[in-house]
């Protein structure tokens, strides 16, 4: 079993500024040579998406180097939630005594509104709060599961984004089906293959060099298998087109 996490409170990092990105013209001209790209207009297109992709990656990679890892987050997250339920628990079933001490002491201390309406009175107050706790719980529950489901490093999160990105990119601006294998003559070699998929492999190398040509092969490969059940198809996977 693993250690657990533990919150990181009072820890406020922020991330450096992160590097812009430029394709130089050379640069962008190998990549059109790998997919046989003569349209200018859609090479403006397309360049203009690549390096805006390229830029939020980088920003992004920033930032995970200094936010708290995902059980980190998840700790945080589970110990205000747990908070919150021992409060409304307390809150509701409260005596009827300290229940009228707490209004009167909202009622001596109002909130005041910023748009200077009459401030309400120590019952409805309490009774408003007992509501947005309710419904932060309510919010908050659901939501703690649903990054629990999430698995692996942020890093490695934020490289399949970046994949990922690029491939719809290079779909979206030339109406062209992104297409890959990780074999050649029937052999699997863990490597991109298709011309579209060298050609995303080399832009990720000039975005980020931390990024394998193994980990780009594997989120070409489930890009390619999610369209073709979107579609209710049966996607090859070994194409070298």
């Amino acid at each position: 079993m693993g250690k657990k996490a533990t919150p990181r409170w009072n820890e406020f990092g922020f991330p450096d500024e992160a590097m812009g990105f430029a394709l130089s013209d050379r640069q962008a001209a190998d990549l059109w040579e790998y997919v046989s790209l003569a349209d200018k207009q859609v090479q403006n297109a397309l360049r203009t998406r690549l390096v805006a992709i390229a830029c939020e990656h980088l920003e992004r990679r920033e930032d995970d180097k200094t936010r708290p890892a995902l059980r980190e987050q998840n700790a945080a997250l589970g110990e205000i939630l747990e908070a919150a339920k021992v409060l409304e628990t307390n809150l509701r079933e409260i005596d009827y005594v300290s229940h009228d001490e707490l209004c009167h002491a909202l009622t001596a201390a109002p909130y005041r509104h910023e748009d200077g309406s009459e401030p309400e009175g120590g019952f409805e107050q309490l009774g408003h709060f007992r509501c947005r706790i309710e419904h932060f719980t309510r919010a908050l529950e659901p939501h703690l599961e649903r990054l629990k489901a999430h698995r692996g490093p942020i890093e490695q999160r934020t490289s399949k984004a970046l994949i990922t990105e690029v491939a719809r990119a290079f779909e979206e601006v030339t109406g062209r089906q992104v297409t890959h294998t990780a074999h050649k003559s029937g052999a699997y070699k863990g490597r991109v293959q298709s011309p579209i998929g060298k050609f995303i492999w080399a832009f990720i190398q000039m975005v980020d060099g931390e990024i394998t040509e193994q980990t780009v092969s594997s989120v070409l490969a489930t890009h390619v298998n999610q369209r073709g059940k979107q579609h209710g198809i049966n996607t090859p996977q070994n194409r070298n087109d």
